[in-house]
This record gives structure tokens, sequence and C-alpha cells, in this order.
């Protein structure tokens, strides 16, 4: 899990957390998958994910436009507050929705209820869907890590990210080689960390670490 990555990091090295949202309450339909808010279980786990966090300083935090993500936001920032750091939302920014997403979702949803849910992704990370509908994988990897590299050099805070699992799966096959028929879909509140050593970009998902410049 990715706590297990920020207890193991040195604590005065400045990080960027990836996260995916906490639990939601179920997407009966594709084409409004932006609806579903946090459930209660989720508003608990994410106060509790910034309790646990223990003293990290300053912390900024931003999220998708979607709602539950600013949701989990907004519960890990009381939860670091209260264990003693200085925490605040920030906002929400784009390139945590889907800024690889170029055509209509509508197209998207229809081709996920045709496919299904994992067999839509693989197609896409395979390059099996149209540049027209949907970035491709490396393009995607590339944008998401591109934004991490000036969020780093913009701020002297801790920051965590609130994202979606698209955006973490993304990372984990591009950077990692790590299918999601292998591992399953991201887990609420898990994710990586992106730092940078001498000139290089890092990821490290679960231990491991990977250069993506």
């Amino acid at each position: 899990m990715v706590l297990d990555d920020i207890r193991n990091f040195p604590p005065d090295k400045k990080a960027i957390l990836i996260i995916r949202h906490a639990e939601r309450y179920t997407i009966d339909e594709i084409e409004n998958v932006h609806l579903p808010l946090l459930t209660e279980k989720g508003k608990r786990d994410s106060f509790q994910f910034g309790r646990d966090l223990s003293k990290i300083g300053e912390v900024r935090l931003f999220h998708s436009p979607v709602m539950r993500c600013q949701e989990t936001a907004v519960e890990i920032s009381r939860g670091l507050n209260e264990s003693g750091n200085e925490a605040a939302v920030a906002g929400h920014a784009l390139e945590l929705g889907g800024p690889f997403i170029a055509g209509d979702w509508k197209d998207i949803a229809a081709e996920i209820k045709r496919h299904g849910y994992r067999e839509f992704v693989r197609m896409w990370f395979d390059g099996k869907v149209s540049e027209k509908t949907i970035m491709p994988l490396g393009r995607s990897a590339i944008l998401t890590t591109e934004f991490f590299l000036r969020q780093y050099n913009d701020s002297d805070t801790f920051i965590i990210n609130v994202t979606h699992d698209w955006n973490l799966m993304i990372l984990r096959e591009h950077y990692f080689g790590l299918r999601h028929e292998d591992l399953g879909l991201p887990d609420f509140l898990d994710g990586m960390i992106f730092y940078v050593t001498g000139r290089k970009a890092m990821l490290m998902y679960h231990g491991e670490e990977r250069a993506v410049t």
C-alpha cells in the first residue's frame, strides 16, 4: 500500500502523492460515471488516511473535477490537520480528471458497454481505440508525469493529488509494466509517489521505483 511507501520515504524530501479517491457508491450507468459520491465509509477512510500520514508538515491537496475526489481531499486534509500538519485543499486540476479523453465521453461509454470495462481499457492500452477517442497509453502517461513535474517545480510543499483508477492504471502499465488483468483495479486510497532525485523524475509504486524522465 502507498502508506507503507510514505512511511519509508525520507521525511525531509519533497514529493507528490498520487492516490485514487476513497470508496464511492456504485456507478449504475457508465454515462454518469462522474456522479457517484463517497460512501460514509469512504469519508471515514479518507479522514483516517490523513491521520495515518503522521507528520509531513505543510501539505497542499489537489483533486480531479469530480466531486468524490474533492470529498476525499477535504476529508484527508481534516485528518492531516488533526494529526498536527498544515493541510489545505488547493482546488481541482483538470489533469487529474480525464485529460487523455480526446473525443466524446458518450462514445467511450458506448464502447465500454459493448466490450466491458476492463476489456475496453485493454483495447485502449494496446492501441486498438482511435486516437480521436482517447490518447494512446504512452502519450497519456507522459502527459500525466509532465503535470506532476510542473507541480513539483512550482511548490515547496508536500502535494497530494486525488484522482481515479484510470490515471493510476496508465502509470502502472506504462512505467512498471503492470497489467490490470494481473493486479486488478487500483484499490481505493492506494497510489504512488512522484519525486525527483538528481536530474531524474521518479515514480515509486509498492516499493518499486522507475525513472519517468
